[in-house]
Parts: structure tokens; C-alpha cells; sequence
């Protein structure tokens, strides 16, 4: 099994949404946090959320846990190469 490791501020994305739906409802935020990692469904229902990954031969780097409605390049600037290419990260 290959190891995952988080962007700091893809950890900090998560943080920040677990403590956001906490404030919503008590608990929420631990059921957001404990339901992605549950399935291996591309969209996590009740959540509006997405992991933006790249897969590399020995780990996944978690890059951004990015809310569907945000700007879609916001993560790009946390992606260790310097230019996106055909090998962008994928969106689950």
C-alpha cells in the first residue's frame, strides 16, 4: 500500500472544513473527516468536497481538499513541479 502524505495546506483545507461543519452541527465535522477516508467513491455524499491528488510510484501527495465551489486552480501553486502537464493531479 502506498503511503499519503498532505500538502500542509491541503491538511490545513481539511482542518478548516471539519471545524467549519463542527460549528454547522456537533459532530459533523469528525463525520466529515472519518467518510472520505471510508470509500472509495469519487464524490463523498452530503459533503460537497473533492481530494486533488497525484499518484506517484511509492506515495499519493494529497495537494488540496478543495470545495467544489472554489476556484479550480487556487491548489496549482502547491504542486511540486514548477508547470501542469498531461500528468496533472486527478480529482476524486
Amino acid at each position: 500500500m502506498k503511503r499519503v502524505i498532505y500538502h500542509p495546506q491541503a491538511n490545513r483545507d481539511l482542518i478548516d472544513a471539519a471545524l467549519y461543519y463542527d460549528r454547522r452541527h456537533a459532530g459533523l465535522g469528525e463525520r466529515f473527516l472519518v467518510r472520505p477516508f471510508q470509500t472509495r467513491q469519487r464524490s463523498v455524499r452530503r459533503f460537497p468536497y473533492g481530494l486533488i491528488f497525484r499518484e506517484y510510484d511509492d506515495h499519493i501527495l494529497i495537494v488540496a481538499v478543495a470545495h467544489f465551489s472554489r476556484d479550480p486552480s487556487f491548489w496549482h501553486p502547491r504542486m511540486p513541479e514548477s508547470k501542469l502537464d498531461d500528468a496533472s493531479p486527478e480529482v476524486s
